[in-house]
């Protein structure tokens, strides 16, 4: 079902609706070339908000910082509806666009393909 994402979006036209759908979400550790360490976010859905994807990041940084073990913390934050509450969007330094798609697949098609989001 979509939810409402207006807290995650940045500078939305008026009127746009803040709708969206997440179909599939997860996060790991992975380890980098160089020996350090990093999290993964995929995150695959029917559209995004400006700087939603960003945001994300940054609030799903906050929340497991401010909220540790709360499982429900970032979807809370997530759908407040206040802009205020989530955190700024992460800056683009350090973030990697893996892979953009478009069409209807389900989130059970796309971890089929061996993809666990986006």
């Amino acid at each position: 079902a979509a939810r409402d994402y207006r807290a995650l979006g940045r500078g939305l036209p008026k009127g746009k609706d803040p709708s969206t759908r997440i179909l599939a979400a997860a996060a790991s550790r992975v380890a980098l070339p160089c020996g350090a360490e990093a999290v993964r976010l995929d995150v695959a859905g029917d559209r995004f908000l400006r700087r939603q994807v960003r945001t994300l990041v940054a609030t799903a940084v906050h929340a497991a910082r401010s909220r540790p073990g709360d499982e429900l913390a970032l979807l809370d934050l997530a759908t407040c509806g206040d802009v205020h509450r989530t955190a700024p969007a992460a800056p683009a330094i350090g973030l990697c666009l893996a892979e953009a798609g478009y069409g209807a697949a389900a989130p059970d098609e796309a971890q089929s393909r061996g993809e666990s989001g986006g």
